[in-house]
């Protein structure tokens, strides 16, 4: 006689699309520990999350996972933008090419684009300014550098065809500037 939570499980696994052998395996693994190949997460706290990235796929942390820390990419914004480690992640920063790298990324199945400049004023000044401080001193700590409260971010508002807005993170002005400008303070932001 069938009970009413085997009727359900089966129900699940048949909605899964499991085969038998694939419902074997998860119950019969489902205790083991990790092995050497996937150790466990060693993760050290940060005040802003970080963000890591593998191919073009990021992910959101809320520390330095000291096991990726070839995959640590960026740092999350208390207004969600993601901003790379440091300036220049990319070889060229004109904002065609950052826009192009931008819309490359992807967040839980999200696609990435240029962040507006409002997000960005919403939470900028002193306090994000400690936050971000604090937490490239954890980063510097574990020999990851990491620049500032600083760098020019290309935004995605358009003001005409021939330019588009920069904030200079430092100072929170925001200025139009022809697009085919690069500058070695160019830093990738990307919102979702």
């Amino acid at each position: 006689m069938k009970t009413k939570k085997i009727e359900l499980l089966e129900l699940f696994v048949q909605q899964l699309d499991m085969n038998e052998e694939e419902l074997q395996n998860w119950f019969n693994n489902r205790s083991v520990k990790p092995t050497a190949s996937a150790p466990e997460p060693e993760i050290i706290p940060t005040p802003l999350a970080l963000v890591y990235k593998k191919g073009n796929d990021l992910s959101i942390l809320p520390g330095l996972d000291l096991n990726r820390k070839d995959e640590l990419w960026g740092i999350r914004l208390q207004n969600g933008v993601l901003i790379a480690l440091e300036c220049g992640s990319i070889p060229e920063t004109d904002w065609d090419t950052v826009k192009k790298h931008v819309l490359a990324l992807r967040l839980n199945g999200s696609t990435g684009k240029m962040p507006d400049y409002y997000t960005i004023l919403r939470t900028w000044g002193d306090n994000e300014e400690r936050l971000l401080q604090k937490t490239i001193k954890i980063l510097e700590k574990n020999q990851i550098n990491a620049d500032g409260y600083w760098g020019s971010i290309w935004c995605e508002k358009e003001p005409d065809e021939s330019s588009a807005y920069f904030i200079y993170l430092g100072t929170g002005d925001v200025v139009p500037t022809y697009k085919n400008m690069t500058k070695k303070n160019d830093r990738v932001a990307v919102e979702f």
